[in-house]
């Protein structure tokens, strides 16, 4: 960011640089079951760059640089395709850590690195069902997960009726 008055801050001669890099490893393997069925596997490790906006905190220089919010990702799966239906369904598991989070008062809040993990999990799967002359039929659903390291709903992460669908 390199800006002669700062965005929201009003200040003059804002000039902040950061770099951040990281290899990024990443495995799909995929088994062919049958013609029309097959399995997959995922790994991925992933990072989110800090939001723009944590420099245009007034007193920024205050707060520690924001590290980038890092992930290792899972996921197994499954596709079935016929001349009538389509199906697919997946178990994914995602472990967050620097995950962004807010602090201090509501008039001035800056951005921090949250300790401990976020762990994403859940099933989901959706299913496309051909009727004649073109009309298909689609289903999906999921139920999913979204728990910091103790165990609490993570803010602004949806949240299923069903508690203990995914304990834990």
């Amino acid at each position: 960011v390199d800006a002669p008055v700062g965005s929201k801050t009003r200040l003059v001669d804002v000039s902040e640089t950061a770099t951040f890099s990281k290899t990024l490893p990443y495995l799909s393997v995929n088994y062919k079951i049958s013609p029309q069925w097959a399995a997959y596997f995922q790994y991925a490790q992933g990072f989110l760059l800090p939001p723009l906006k944590v420099f245009y905190v007034p007193n920024e220089p205050a707060h520690p640089g924001l590290k980038p919010q890092q992930s290792t990702n899972y996921q197994i799966g499954t596709v079935f395709n016929s001349s009538k239906i389509t199906f697919d369904a997946d178990i994914y598991y995602i472990e967050f850590t620097d995950k962004f989070g807010t602090v201090g008062p509501k008039s001035d809040p800056y951005y921090v690195n949250l300790p401990g993990k976020v762990i994403y999990k859940g099933v989901e799967g959706e299913a496309t069902y051909s009727l004649a002359n073109g009309v298909a039929m689609f289903a999906n659903g999921s139920i999913n997960s979204a728990k910091d390291s103790s165990g609490d709903q993570i803010k602004n992460a949806p949240v299923t009726n069903s508690q203990d669908a995914l304990s834990g």
